[in-house]
């Protein structure tokens, strides 16, 4: 479908809202429809071993980190290595995309020929 690019479609790939910008008007008429009784866990009760669950793989994370696999990230002209919770925070921290530091892991080729990453195990 999205080969045709159809000339009525608002959205960029057909069948899926990704893309799509909403007011802040239908943010909102959003927002009440799911409040409350109208919610669909509305009334639900989490068993206990589902709170176990949650817990346990909640275990170990500092609160407000990201989630993401430990980045190391050693510094070729300072001699100085630095351990990141997450590639997105290593790569704000450097001044680069995201992407530019998952690629950068994936191939071994260090960022902007200073930085090279790879995962902490």
């Amino acid at each position: 479908m999205d080969l045709l690019k159809p000339c009525y479609n608002i959205l960029p790939t057909a069948g899926s809202p990704r893309g799509s910008i909403r007011s802040e008007e239908s943010k909102k008429k959003i927002s009440e429809a799911l409040k409350g009784s109208k919610h669909p866990n509305y009334g639900k009760a989490i068993s206990l071993e589902t709170k176990k669950r949650i817990s346990e793989t909640r275990k170990g994370q500092v609160f407000g980190a990201a989630i993401g696999k430990l980045v190391e990230v050693f510094d070729i002209e300072t001699n100085v290595t630095k351990i990141y919770a997450s590639g997105r925070l290593a790569a704000k921290d450097i001044g680069v995309f995201p992407t530019t530091i998952f690629r950068a892991i994936k191939s071994g080729k260090p960022v902007k020929k200073r930085w090279p990453i790879k995962y902490k195990e």
